[in-house]
């Protein structure tokens, strides 16, 4: 049974951990769960931060973050995001929302970098590498699926917009590449912006791929790579599917060629689903999250895979069972920072998720 087999197996890997477990988490001396890996994880429980370390799987709290904080902070918001930033080891985006709303910019240490307010309904943002641009999203006013993504600095000078009506974009994507272009999805297209603007310079759509079959499939999670020449990018059906479904995880060139399927799965009629896909500081691994839809993930907690990326050209299966899982695919170690015990486990976190930062 595979509750008999993971019991067996989180038992060889404690006894090859000496001295892990205990009260507060923190192990024996950083002992290495995952040994070769690099950086750290942001993870994001609410407002709350806290920094995992890839190799020990052990946590650090993010100070000045928090519920209890934020709202003294923002006392007139009603709602708040962490945003995370891929290409910043050292930094994260908050937004609070109510009447108005603010993104403001913090270090790991707990230090406010900016604080923006602006007068209308935020959706999504992100920073650029060198922390002078901000790109928003919002939600216009005329039609719910229109929106209008912004260029401003983070002192709050607007340098341009566009109207995005053909998909909604995912507010939790954007990426903002070393020269100041901005890569973001909406459906089942890419588009990438000219430097410092909001103007598509170019755009991908999945429609023109004969090898994606399924059209029902709008693209769920991505990412890009370190060296900015790959995306990373998983397929999924609507949250609304009931019947069972492959999940399809897939490599690309950064200007649309060489896609390649990297990894599928299948799970059962809940639907599968990849959150939040992170590539390694050194590109060697791609970390993927994977598992039941939102809408069961406070029932059935998700998987935590680590797929290699140094062996192009096959697909690997992922999966809870041994016996159907490549041999090559890791999973993600880490302390159950919930438990009394600090039980080490690779599943996911309740109503958390795990961004994988470069090393600062």
């Amino acid at each position: 049974m595979p509750g008999i087999r993971w019991i067996l197996n989180l038992f060889c890997l404690l006894l090859m951990l000496t001295g892990c477990g205990g009260g507060d988490g923190s192990g024996s001396e950083n002992q290495q769960l995952n040994p070769g890996l690099m950086g750290k994880f942001l993870v994001t429980d609410g407002s709350a931060v806290s920094l995992m370390d890839a190799a020990t799987g052990q946590y650090t709290e993010v100070p000045n973050t928090g519920h209890d904080y934020f709202t003294e902070k923002y006392p007139q918001a009603t709602n708040f995001d962490v945003v995370p930033l891929p290409y910043h080891g050292d930094k994260f985006l908050f937004m609070a929302r109510g009447e108005t709303s603010h993104v403001s910019g913090q270090t790991f240490q707990g230090q406010s970098l900016f604080d923006l307010q602006l007068p209308f309904q935020l959706e999504g943002a992100s920073l650029s590498q060198d922390g002078r641009y901000l790109s928003l999203v919002r939600t216009l006013d005329d039609g719910f699926f229109s929106q209008q993504l912004e260029i401003y600095t983070t002192d709050g000078v607007p340098l341009g917009h566009t109207v995005v009506e053909a998909g909604r974009i995912d507010r939790h994507f954007m990426h903002w590449l070393s020269d100041y272009r901005l890569v973001y999805s909406a459906g089942r297209s890419f588009h990438v912006t000219n430097p410092a603007s909001a103007e598509v310079g170019y755009s991908i759509d999945l429609n023109d791929y004969t090898q994606l079959i399924d059209p029902e499939m709008t693209i769920s999670a991505w990412a890009v790579s370190p060296d900015e020449t790959r995306l990373v990018f998983a397929l999924a059906r609507d949250i609304f599917t009931w019947s069972p479904q492959q999940l399809q995880i897939y490599l690309m060139d950064l200007d649309g060629s060489n896609l390649n399927l990297l990894a599928s799965a299948t799970l059962g009629a809940e639907g599968p689903v990849a959150f939040y896909p992170g590539w390694s500081p050194d590109g060697e691994w791609l970390f993927a999250e994977v598992g039941n839809h939102l809408l069961y993930r406070a029932a059935k907690t998700t998987h935590l895979y680590l797929i290699p990326l140094n062996d192009p050209g096959r697909p690997f299966r992922l999966s809870v069972e041994d016996q159907e899982r490549s041999p090559e695919v890791r999973s993600l170690w880490r302390y159950d920072y919930h438990d009394a015990e600090a039980d080490i486990t690779s599943t996911g976190m309740l109503f958390e998720y795990l961004y994988w930062l470069p090393e600062n």
